[in-house]
């Protein structure tokens, strides 16, 4: 959602900051002294304006800023970030084509995890010995009250890009998700594919990512589980993205 508001400020050639609101859950914590002040700052590089630019500081005593509500964009098609989307952005040098903003420009310059981030989730995925060979990877989300795909629709859809694009070689398949009951269920289905996903060294909590738990966690806690999540399948396109940069 924050890329969508950046994206749009791009778009209208608006200066930006990013504000993580005070009841922001993912900074909370019931011991005080394990408290975050900002979860983008912790584990991302800086994106837009710092909040002490003399042009934020300039824009707020004069009333100039403007708050982007991520449902005015979620809710509008001609604001939403859709895919092959006509992009006519004049500051990105970007008009009259087709345009993968969120996949080429926003990972690369805008959205970047730090360093020490982007070489944990690294050294993370080198555990699935994914670097020498063909693998296939994809998303199972079950992070919100909706019908979910069924595990059945995953699998069909592997068979076909196995015959489509690797000649009916079976390849290694990395699952990001955010749910780990799911690897019980895509084994009994294909034994004999290789699987591997970060749930399998989740130490059995199969719940997933739950936002309420992370009141509990301490900072160390919160900076290993914060790259767990980037391959369990939070923004989990970011961090193979981080890796090839």
């Amino acid at each position: 959602m924050t890329l969508m508001a950046v994206i749009g400020a791009f778009e209208e050639n608006k200066c930006f900051f990013v504000e993580e609101a005070w009841d922001n859950p993912l900074l909370h914590r019931n011991d005080a002294s394990q408290q975050l002040q900002s979860f983008v700052g912790r584990y991302f590089e800086p994106i837009g304006l710092p909040k002490n630019d003399p042009i934020v500081v300039n824009a707020r005593s004069e009333g100039r800023i403007q708050v982007i509500n991520w449902r005015d964009f979620w809710g509008t098609p001609d604001k939403r970030a859709l895919h092959e989307r006509i992009r006519n952005i004049t500051s990105l040098r970007r008009t009259h084509g087709k345009y993968y903003l969120e996949e080429e420009y926003a990972p690369t310059y805008m959205w970047r995890l730090l360093p020490q981030v982007r070489n944990d989730s690294c050294t993370s995925i080198e555990w699935h010995s994914l670097d020498n060979d063909e693998y296939l990877v994809f998303s199972v989300r079950r992070g919100e009250a909706l019908e979910f795909t069924k595990t059945q629709d995953y699998i069909d859809a592997v068979e076909e890009a196995c015959e489509k694009h690797y000649g009916g070689k079976m390849p290694k398949i990395f699952v990001a998700t955010d749910d780990c009951a799911v690897m019980g269920e895509l084994r009994e289905k294909r034994p004999d594919w290789v699987f591997t996903s970060e749930c399998d060294r989740s130490n059995g909590h199969n719940q997933g990512f739950m936002l309420t738990d992370m009141r509990q966690w301490t900072l160390e806690e919160t900076g290993s589980l914060v790259v767990s999540c980037l391959l369990f399948g939070f923004q989990s396109p970011i961090s193979f993205i981080a890796c090839n940069i």
